[in-house]
């Protein structure tokens, strides 16, 4: 079992290749994990800003209009979900917008801060035809902007059992193809709208069935309003500034021995140039043993 947080903190990952690219607005991160028992990676996106007491409203396919947005649970089409949720503060127009969707197949969840309590205007239209700007918010009102992709997943065979990425043979390295799979519909999320929640959480599921592999993977994610352990190993610090995402590889079965998997993550800012360090900790209390965390800040 394997777990790694944005921030990014780690339980039992032994290695990581980072800054694999970089320029003034995105990163990649590569992470190598275990073999095929690896369970979950858990990530979380620190969103620095001044909040006091806050609730969260939550919307699915948020002002879509039916002939636009495909009926959901077509065979064999990947669902169009679209998650929009914003934590507002009780006492200011101080906002934190939420965007999770896989809409064009890549698994994508976004962070918006803005100083007005205006929502997010989706031309819904244009979004599905893959254009520029089709999801907009107040301009002036924007402070900073953070989002992750989970651009690529890959597996490859590791004879000699050392988790290097970087120097294995490319021939023998698979890409996942996403636009091969279909995402089912969203789970553990209620499809009204919710009002004044103090948490929200959705999971996105990929169903595979490809002739190298076959299995689930998803992707779980939590906002809270209230700082709380996260329920799962390691139990790091959760709050109103963060949001985890949990990905899930269920019955992933490959025709080959001792396969390995690799996540790369694109990371994407409003803001400066992201810079890296690694940070150790030992949590005796709740997740007894030492951590690395990977933090990227700017």
């Amino acid at each position: 079992m394997c777990r790694a947080s944005l921030q990014l903190g780690e339980g039992g990952v032994n290695r990581a290749v980072r800054h694999l690219h970089s320029n003034d607005c995105a990163v990649k991160v590569l992470f190598a994990m275990f073999r095929t028992s690896f369970h979950a990676l858990l990530f979380a996106i620190v969103f620095e800003t001044v909040v006091s007491e806050r609730f969260i409203q939550s919307w699915l396919n948020y002002d879509c209009d039916p002939t636009e947005c495909r009926p959901r649970g077509e065979s064999n089409k990947s669902s169009i979900d679209l998650i929009y949720s914003k934590i507002s503060d009780t006492n200011s127009t101080n906002t934190i917008h939420h965007v999770w969707s896989t809409i064009g197949q890549t698994p994508g969840f976004f962070i918006v801060h803005t100083n007005s309590s205006k929502n997010i205007h989706i031309d819904w239209k244009a979004l599905l035809n893959n254009k520029e700007k089709s999801v907009n918010f107040e301009p002036s009102s924007v402070v900073n902007t953070i989002g992750i992709l989970f651009s690529k997943i890959y597996f490859w065979q590791d004879k000699k059992e050392n988790g290097s990425f970087d120097k294995t043979n490319p021939s023998s390295i698979h890409a996942i193809d996403y636009n091969q799979l279909v995402w089912a519909d969203i789970a553990n999320y209620s499809p009204n709208i919710m009002y004044n929640k103090t948490s929200c959480e959705a999971s996105f599921t990929l169903a595979t069935n490809h002739s190298l592999y076959n299995g689930n993977i998803t992707f779980k994610v939590r906002i809270v309003t209230q700082k709380q352990r996260y329920p799962v190993l390691p139990h790091l610090w959760i709050d109103n500034k963060t949001l985890y995402i949990e990905a899930l590889i269920d019955g992933m079965q490959f025709n080959e021995s001792k396969v390995r998997l690799a996540v790369e993550l694109t990371l994407l800012t409003s803001g400066n140039q992201f810079k890296s360090n690694v940070k150790r900790s030992i949590d005796d209390e709740n997740s007894p043993g030492v951590f690395q965390v990977f933090i990227i800040s700017q």
